[in-house]
């Protein structure tokens, strides 16, 4: 490995910042007053509240996936946290976090600017730790799995407004 690892503390920071985040915009709408006719002066009209709402719940998920794939790539390149802990590897770490990119997607070319990994599957994220570590924090998502796929239907079913997404 060259140099220091890379840090990972930051990237639960940052979810749980944006976490926070999304919980006081709701808030904050929730408590406007509500109006659903034109004519009254003030308020907000409940679609509207649920819209944003939605759009928060977009931003959960969205830094969900992006707290994983961080965390995973930097564990992937031997990040330890402040306190000291990290994954147990089976075969070492990547060197980089973009060789850690192209451990993980199998791509010797992965553009992280192009491409996916797919973090919005959990069984894909935990087993492919199982693959790189012996032990691993993301095992706890096995247990949660068909919440977190849900999560992504109800996800998808705001950002489109196909049928696939509707059934």
């Amino acid at each position: 490995m060259l140099g220091r690892p890379p840090k990972v503390d930051h990237v639960r920071d940052a979810f749980i910042k944006e976490l926070s985040s999304a919980r006081a915009l709701v808030a904050a709408v929730s408590g406007l007053p509500r109006k659903v006719r034109p004519s009254n002066q003030v308020g907000i009209h409940p679609k509207h509240v649920n819209q944003v709402a939605e759009l928060a719940f977009l931003g959960v998920v969205s830094a969900w996936e992006e707290f994983l794939e961080r965390t995973l790539t930097r564990y992937v390149a031997g990040a330890v946290t402040n306190s000291g802990y990290k994954p147990t590897n089976k075969y070492g770490s990547g060197n980089t976090i973009s060789h850690a990119y192209e451990l993980l997607s199998q791509d010797a070319n992965y553009d992280p600017q192009k491409n996916y990994l797919k973090v919005s599957d959990p069984r894909w994220v935990w087993r492919t730790a199982d693959f790189f570590f012996s032990h691993h924090p993301y095992g706890c998502l096995s247990a949660k799995s068909d919440l977190l796929k849900h999560a992504n239907s109800i996800r998808n079913r705001v950002a489109h407004d196909s049928e696939k997404c509707k059934s």
